[in-house]
């Protein structure tokens, strides 16, 4: 899975194109050790397509969204006018993310020019499209944010725990998505997933359950687990892989209780 979401009602306009090159250079760079900073890559929209007008310090240019070839020579953004595309230009040049990323890795460079050794330093993370990326970290703790880095409630969790493994922090981002969905638009799929909960770290809480039946799904994606038994009456919960895995991965089973108390009223003999 790369960069790029969209509700399915705006899907036709997406191709992806501007992530899958960041995705590809990463995994060559990956290779030899290294990986490249989203904010030192071409600017891609949320959806994953490139967007036409791009920013590098003080220079602006324009590409082909198709391909992410440079169309004209790039100009100094006071000559912006200049450019065929300067209708794309963002309001502002840079967002608040990358503002936050470049204020911390300059006061980083302040400290060790002092003479202090620098370790641990948290910096923001940015999405290939400038908005902060789902997961941020602070001190001892990760947590999931929206694009405008605000923190989603209940979703920090220390950085030694189980649940900060993997965390991606896509499950409440979706359901942002589909919040933004007109109700009357949605199909049957939109239906289902509005119906998901979320782990404690923000990705889909493995079992899923409805008043009639549960079933396993990834945690990064939703889609229904292929490897265990797909789906179950609730009484049959106790056969489910994820059902039986679950304190291993994740310590106890407390959360799962507490997030379907009344399906899992109907077996008595499952274990707390």
């Amino acid at each position: 899975r790369i960069f790029g979401s969209a509700t399915y009602d705006k899907s036709d306009d997406m191709d992806c194109l501007c992530s899958r090159q960041f995705s590809e250079v990463n995994d060559q760079l990956l290779q030899l050790n290294f990986n490249i900073d989203p904010f030192f890559f071409v600017a891609c929209k949320s959806n994953g397509n490139f967007e036409e007008f791009q920013v590098n310090d003080d220079y602006v240019y324009c590409v082909n969204v198709t391909e992410g070839n440079v169309l004209e020579r790039a100009v100094n953004k006071s000559s912006m006018d200049q450019l065929d595309c300067k209708d794309k230009a963002p309001q502002k040049f840079i967002t608040n993310c990358q503002k936050r990323y470049i204020n911390a890795t300059l006061e980083i460079e302040k400290l060790e020019a002092e003479g202090h050794l620098v370790v641990a330093y948290d910096i923001p993370k940015c999405d290939i499209d400038g908005t902060f990326a789902p997961v941020q970290c602070l001190n001892k703790y990760c947590f999931c944010v929206n694009k405008n880095g605000e923190k989603y409630r209940g979703t920090q969790v220390n950085r030694n725990e189980k649940l900060s493994i993997n965390q991606q922090c896509n499950c409440v981002r979706e359901m942002e998505l589909i919040r933004d969905i007109d109700e009357e638009k949605w199909d049957q799929m939109t239906e289902l997933f509005a119906q998901y909960r979320c782990e404690r770290n923000g990705n889909y809480l493995t079992l899923q359950c409805t008043e009639s039946e549960c079933y396993c799904v990834d945690p990064i994606d939703g889609n229904l687990e292929t490897s265990s038994k797909l789906k179950t009456d609730p009484k049959g919960i106790s056969e489910l892989k994820c059902y039986k895995n679950y304190a291993n991965e994740f310590g106890d089973m407390d959360y799962l209780w507490q997030t379907y108390p009344d399906v899992l009223s109907y077996i008595s003999d499952i274990p707390k």
